[in-house]
């Protein structure tokens, strides 16, 4: 990949929790949904949140290069901070998504929790497309 602005793409990250967004949305038996969804959430913050869940993990971590942060988020920030086009908005998509996962998973309602996970999956795919 190079040490160009692809190299601090959180690209697997992203890709990793768009898959796993869907499949909360469409597929997963309700036992599991509410673990999964704290799943997607803590790939969106990372370890250093305040509210990671440790016991639900990061399905994303160690899927991009060292030189990416962990956690959607903090890799956008690093993003931003080296200047890096579409960063910033990117950024404030996927924050987006955090707070409505973040909202459907203090209801602890199925239905809210499967439709925010439709929503995530359609907000990261839109800063993806922004921060290629």
């Amino acid at each position: 990949m190079g040490n160009g602005p692809a190299y601090h793409v959180p690209y697997h990250q992203f890709k990793k929790a768009i898959d796993l967004s869907q499949s909360v949305a469409d597929e997963v038996p309700d036992t599991i949904l509410k673990s999964l969804g704290w799943s997607v959430r803590n790939m969106l913050v990372g370890p250093t949140d305040s509210l990671y869940k440790e016991k639900a993990g990061n399905p994303g971590e160690g899927l991009d290069s060292k030189n990416v942060a962990v956690g959607i988020i903090p890799a956008l920030a690093q993003a931003k901070n080296e200047r890096l086009p579409g960063a910033e908005r990117a950024q404030q998509f996927v924050e987006h998504a955090r707070d409505v996962m973040a909202e459907a998973l203090s209801t602890g309602d199925s239905n809210d929790i499967r439709r925010a996970a439709d929503v995530v999956s359609h907000l990261l795919e839109a800063a993806l497309g922004i921060f290629p």
